[in-house]
C-alpha cells in the first residue's frame, strides 16, 4: 500500500512539470545568448500577467481557469496556457524576433 501511495504521489508531482514553452523562431542572424535572455524575460513577463495561483485571474471566459480542490486555488488550463504562449510570442516579436508559430 505504501508503494502505491508513493507511486501516485510521484506521478502527481511529475504531471505538473511540463516543459517551458519555446516558440519556433528564425534564428538566422540571432545571437543565441541574447535570445535566451529575451526568452527568459518574456516568460517572466507572461507569468506576471497570468498568476496561476491567484483567485483574481483576469479571465476572458470560464474555460480559462478551473478550481483545483487539492490546492484550493486556480490551476492553469488550456485557456490560460494558450494566453501565456500568445504573450510570450508577442513579447519576442516586439523585441524584433521572427516568430514562426
Amino acid at each position: 500500500m505504501r508503494d502505491v501511495r508513493l507511486l501516485i504521489l510521484s506521478l502527481l508531482l511529475l504531471s505538473g512539470c511540463a516543459p517551458a514553452y519555446r516558440p519556433l523562431v528564425d534564428m538566422r542572424g540571432v545571437d543565441p545568448v541574447d535570445f535566451k535572455q529575451d526568452l527568459a524575460e518574456c516568460r517572466a513577463y507572461a507569468a506576471q500577467r497570468i498568476p496561476y495561483n491567484s483567485h483574481a485571474l483576469p479571465l476572458e471566459s470560464e474555460d480559462d481557469a478551473a478550481y483545483d480542490p487539492n490546492y484550493g486555488s486556480i490551476s492553469p488550463t488550456k485557456g490560460t496556457i494558450k494566453r501565456e504562449k500568445r504573450i510570450i510570442r508577442r513579447c519576442l516579436m516586439g523585441r524584433g524576433y521572427r516568430v514562426l508559430d
